[in-house]
């Protein structure tokens, strides 16, 4: 199994809410996709844990 934990998103969650609270910019499902396919075309016996992501400059 493996967890992605992405930081702010660019979705429709933001629209109603003045957009994203960060000064970075957000990053977009494709990149989150591009994640995802890394993760699962590693070769047999690699496994990924975990991938943490987040914009650059998004605080904590």
């Amino acid at each position: 199994m493996t967890v992605i934990a992405p930081g702010v998103m660019d979705t429709p969650f933001w629209d109603e809410r003045g957009g994203t609270p960060e000064a970075a910019p957000a990053m977009t499902a494709e990149k989150i996709a591009d994640t995802i396919v890394y993760a699962v075309n590693q070769p047999a016996g690699v496994d990924i844990n975990q991938i943490t992501m987040r914009p650059t400059g998004q605080l904590g």
